[in-house]
């Protein structure tokens, strides 16, 4: 899932995330979702399906929580009950998140977003997770996986880490290009920050890339695409997540979300204006022009102009006062809260899609 790499604008030098003290984060390196410290076929499944938590576990180390888990164990935890053959929905990675002592700064971004808005996050020493669509070679699709936005190189690129790929960058046409493939509606980003930062042990040194940082070299290429080989021989079959019988610990209750609490998440911006034409179409209720933008956001071709018309339709239902258009908009929001992410599928037998 290597990435293009591209100038996506010049930072100034105070903005860039690497000139920004981040005490709040340890340097660590990135949890792999296929094989994870202290894993073994008969402890650990359904790695092709754990980016979430891997992605979760990643941020667990940075932030010195969890701590006397395994890897692998704490990916387990943090799956059960989250994780299903279809992935990880959103609610379930923030609910991941949450447990393991992030916290999502603001609101969960949809639909399009600007280079300004995830640097000014970056800058501020933010972490993001993003949803992303990983081209699959083998049937051609994307899948739908998660990753973190940790920050920007010296050359002004996004550094990624991936629960598959390990470290590397891309620009911020590419990243948006991999958020608008992911299947369904598009990708959602996830501002996260510590919960509690004065319990978490300080950084022992800044450094460029924060999470797992390590020098990007080699060529890349204009999207992410699935490594088959890395799962071959591996059983991706979707199997309920063991017990804890072979564990020496007892994981606690997992972090839920409430719906007061997803919907605060993914509550639209309220406007300002009393009064306000409207947007959906006067033939269309609001539920119906609601899924005329998802339809056309859950085109996943190559050719994304479809989908960018439905992002510019969701655009205009978002900065509508009226209330038939901030109801569909709402409609919108919660098909995003429930979309899942798994890392990569692979078609074998005695899985089918």
């Amino acid at each position: 899932m290597s990435l293009n790499i591209g100038r996506s604008g010049t930072l100034r030098p105070s903005l860039a995330t690497q000139d920004v003290q981040r005490p709040q984060w340890k340097d660590v390196s990135v949890v792999d979702q296929l094989n994870p410290e202290g894993s073994t076929p008969e402890s650990y499944r359904n790695g092709v399906y754990n980016c979430a938590g891997a992605v979760a576990a990643t941020v667990a180390r940075s932030l010195g929580t969890k701590q006397g888990q395994t890897d692998a164990d704490l990916i387990n935890d943090l799956s059960r009950d989250r994780t299903t053959s279809k992935g990880t929905s959103t609610k379930g990675m923030v609910s991941m998140l949450q447990e393991v002592g992030a916290k999502v700064d603001g609101k969960v971004i949809t639909g399009r977003y600007s280079d300004n808005r995830l640097d000014s996050l970056l800058a501020k020493g933010d972490k993001v997770v993003a949803q992303v669509g990983v081209k699959n070679e083998s049937t051609g699709r994307y899948d739908p996986h998660y990753v973190i936005v940790d920050g920007k190189d010296k050359k002004g690129n996004y550094v990624i880490k991936d629960p598959m790929k390990g470290t590397y960058s891309m620009s911020g046409d590419a990243l948006r290009k991999a958020v608008n493939h992911m299947p369904g509606a598009g990708g959602v980003l996830i501002p996260i920050k510590p919960a509690e930062p004065r319990a978490v042990a300080p950084q022992e040194a800044a450094s460029p890339g924060g999470l797992g940082t390590a020098k990007v070299s080699g060529p890349t290429v204009d999207t992410i695409k699935t490594d088959d080989s890395k799962v071959q021989g591996k059983d991706t079959t979707f199997k309920p997540y063991l017990t804890d019988s072979y564990q020496d610990h007892q994981p606690k209750q997992p972090v839920t979300l409430n719906p007061q609490e997803t919907q605060e998440l993914f509550k639209p911006v309220v406007p300002t204006v009393a009064e306000a034409p409207q947007v959906v179409a006067p033939d269309m209720g609001a539920d119906q022009y609601a899924n005329h933008v998802l339809d056309l956001l859950h085109q996943n071709g190559e050719d994304t102009s479809v989908k960018e018309q439905g992002q510019q339709l969701l655009d205009q239902l978002e900065t509508s006062a009226n209330p038939v258009d901030q109801k569909a908009y709402e409609k919108v929001m919660n098909n995003f809260a429930d979309q899942s992410a798994i890392g990569q599928r692979v078609k074998v037998r005695s899985y089918e899609e």
